[in-house]
């Protein structure tokens, strides 16, 4: 009875075996469409791959350094969109590859490296206090949001059309290189630094109590809206076209620097300070009601349309060739400069016979009675009657008389009277 006992004992421990051992030997089921909560501790530096199909939930907690790769889906199924939340202190490096769209939240005091490249349509919001690096490569399509208190440095490279949002109080670094046409949005008491580089064409309009600093460089063609009460500075920089329209109760500072040929459109209650640098060509329409100061350099050749009700104050300096179109019921204040000249050389010295003049510029004597007066040509102008008059003129002048008045073209009185 126990021998029997024990031999079912053995069988049911060794069918137990088999079937646990062939579990172990079995290949693992894939897992796919997954949504995990990631969470990456501080003082940790893991590297985490997002792969295709994959929507994890990433949080990046403070002074934690992950490398997160966002990879594309090579196939046709659908693509990576992961939710990535950077909290404070918090430097990861994030690289959003194509095809990707995570949602990126840029928490305070965080400073991630982001880069999107191609084909890639993120949606990244930098919050207060936040400073990311976000690259931004060719064919990509990020929609960024800039909120209050966030110091961003944002570098839009070749061919890429990114929405760029500037919410209140931020002051974001934008570089726009060339061949890129980001819409570039900035909203009121936002103080970013925006420079255009060639042959790029961005949309940027500029909102109520909005004061960017707008450099555009050669080449560039960016279309400018200026909204109310904005005062961005402006510096279109050689070769540049930007179309510029400042709209009503805005005061943009405009330098259009050489070789420039922007279109400025300046429209009602509008006060623009428009400087029109050495060899440029701007077009420049002034709506009604508008209030500019243009100032124009040398050798500028710019087109101004004065519309209706207009009363710009326009200076034009020395070798400038504006052309100034004042239509009706416009009161323009034009101040024309001239080329200063330097002020004349004068010796007017007074003898005993009469007096010598000795100038740089031409004088008109009057000799009353007998006088003889050599000119600088070596010519004699005289008259040898006492009641006589003689009238001489030169740069130069020897007289013997004892009346002699003269005075120059620019009104120097010199005279002997010895009567």
């Amino acid at each position: 009875m126990n021998s029997k006992l024990t031999n079912l004992l053995l069988s049911l421990f060794f069918i137990f075996l088999a079937i646990n051992s062939s579990k172990v030997l079995s290949a693992p089921t894939p897992v796919t469409n997954v949504t995990p909560n990631i969470t990456v501790t501080p003082s940790t530096t893991p590297n985490i791959t997002v792969t295709p199909t994959s929507t994890p939930n990433i949080t990046v907690t403070p002074t934690s350094t992950p490398n997160i790769t966002v990879t594309p889906n090579i196939t046709v199924t659908p693509t990576s969109t992961p939710n990535i939340t950077v909290t404070p202190s918090s430097t990861p490096n994030i690289t959003v590859t194509p095809s990707s769209t995570p949602n990126i939240t840029v928490t305070p005091t965080s400073t991630p490296n982001i880069t999107v490249t191609p084909t890639s349509t993120p949606n990244i919001t930098v919050t207060p206090t936040s400073s990311p690096n976000i690259t931004v490569t060719p064919t990509s399509t990020p929609n960024i949001t800039v909120t209050p208190s966030s110091t961003p440095n944002i570098t839009v490279t070749p061919t890429s059309t990114p929405n760029i949002t500037v919410t209140p109080s931020s002051t974001p670094n934008i570089t726009v290189t060339p061949s890129s046409t980001p819409n570039i949005t900035v909203t009121p008491t936002s103080t970013p630094n925006i420079t255009v580089t060639p042959t790029s064409t961005p949309n940027i309009t500029v909102t109520p109590s909005s004061t960017p600093n707008i450099t555009v460089t050669p080449t560039s063609t960016p279309n400018i809206t200026v909204t109310p009460t904005s005062t961005p500075n402006i510096t279109v920089t050689p070769s540049s076209t930007p179309n510029i329209t400042v709209t009503p109760t805005s005061t943009p500072n405009i330098t259009v620097t050489p070789t420039s040929t922007p279109n400025i459109t300046v429209t009602p209650t509008s006060s623009p300070n428009i400087t029109v640098t050495p060899t440029s060509t701007p077009n420049i329409t002034v709506t009604p009601s508008s209030t500019p100061n243009v100032t124009i350099t040398p050798t500028s050749t710019p087109n101004i349309t004065i519309t209706p009700t207009s009363t710009p104050n326009i200076t034009v300096t020395p070798s400038s060739t504006p052309n100034i179109t004042v239509t009706p019921t416009s009161t323009p204040n034009i101040t024309v400069t001239s080329t200063s000249s330097p002020s004349p050389t004068i010796y007017c010295v007074t003898h005993r016979s009469g007096i010598n003049i000795n100038s740089t510029e031409t004088f008109l004597c009057r000799g009353y009675g007998k006088t003889k007066c050599i000119l600088k040509e070596g010519k004699e102008c005289s008259n040898n009657e006492n009641n006589g008059v003689v009238v001489c003129s030169s740069t130069s002048l020897r007289c013997i008389g004892d009346s002699i008045q003269c005075i120059s073209t620019s009104g120097v009185y010199c005279s002997v009277n010895f009567n």
